[in-house]
C-alpha cells in the first residue's frame, strides 16, 4: 500500500493497523530502524543528531582536511580549520541529498571518538 494511503488509513482513525505498515510510515518520514530491545523497536531520525566531524592538518596538502567517518568519502580541504569545516558542511548536505535522490540508506550518526566515549562515561559516574 502506498505512504499517502497509509496515512489516510491512520488518520481515518482505522484500529487495523498492521505493524509493518506503521514501518512504512515512520520510514517515509526518514527515521531508520536503530535497534531492537526485546519487542520494542527503536527508531531515530538522522535529522535529529548530527554527524561527528573530524578536522585535521595534513602536511601532504599543506591545509586541513574535515571529513564525516559516518559518511562514506565525505571530506573537504579548507586553508584554514574554520574554511574546512564550512567546506565540509557542503559536502554533507551534497552527499546526503544525493542518497536520498536515488534512494540510497542514509547511516545514522553513529561514529564516536574513543575520547569522546570516555569522556561520557567519565560524567556518568
Amino acid at each position: 500500500m502506498k505512504t499517502s494511503k497509509l496515512l489516510q488509513k491512520l488518520y481515518s482513525g482505522s484500529k487495523n493497523v498492521k505493524f509493518s505498515e506503521l514501518v512504512t510510515v515512520v520510514e517515509a518520514f526518514g527515521f531508520r530502524l536503530s535497534r531492537i530491545n526485546g519487542s520494542h523497536h527503536i527508531y531515530e531520525s538522522p535529522d535529529m543528531k548530527d554527524y561527528h566531524i573530524n578536522i585535521f592538518y595534513s602536511e601532504e596538502d599543506e591545509g586541513y582536511i574535515a571529513d564525516i567517518p559516518d559518511l562514506k568519502y565525505c571530506s573537504a580541504f579548507g586553508e584554514t580549520p574554520e574554511q574546512a569545516l564550512k567546506e565540509v558542511m557542503k559536502a554533507k548536505q551534497a552527499w546526503l541529498e544525493t542518497a536520498k535522490a536515488s534512494n540510497k540508506p542514509i547511516p545514522l550518526p553513529l561514529y564516536r571518538p574513543i575520547i569522546d566515549q570516555k569522556q561520557q562515561e567519565a560524567m556518568a559516574m
